[in-house]
């Protein structure tokens, strides 16, 4: 588990680092400012809101070992990490907008703030969801 979390996070600050030279280099076209604006805020929109949700439609990753092999495939609920990538941005293109013309349909002007607020209340209840259900999993796994 330990391991799963150092190359987790390891994953992460590689693909930072890869965004922040991405940014930087756009700068010379754009400006310094703009340019992190449009890489960041096109991770934060198009991929973030769908990675979250994407683990509260579908489990962990498929079982690599052969004695999950029998759990994994009566568990079907479960993708590959490339699998979780592409539907990440398929999820964001989905709940976005859709969030935001519902918001929209209540009264709520569209502008860089409410997107800005909307988009984190996505990703806010995605992760609601993903603590209570770890919670339940957590208990069930206690009381057996």
């Amino acid at each position: 588990m330990l391991m799963k979390i150092k190359t987790l996070i390891y994953f992460i600050i590689v693909f930072l680092v890869i965004l922040s030279i991405i940014a930087f280099v756009m700068s010379f076209w754009l400006g310094f400012v703009s340019s992190f604006r449009l890489v960041f805020g096109l991770l934060y929109i198009l991929f973030i809101p769908g990675f979250i949700w994407s683990y509260v439609f579908f489990k962990d990753e498929k079982a690599v070992d052969q004695k999950q092999i029998a759990t994994t495939l009566k568990e079907d609920s479960r993708i590959d990490f490339i699998e979780r990538i592409i539907l990440s941005v398929a999820l964001s293109l989905a709940l976005v907008p859709l969030f935001i013309f519902f918001i929209n349909k209540i009264g709520v002007k569209i502008n860089v703030l409410s997107v800005f607020l909307e988009v984190l209340s996505i990703i806010l209840i995605g992760f609601a969801i993903l603590f209570v259900r770890f919670f339940l999993d957590k208990r069930k796994k206690n009381e057996n």
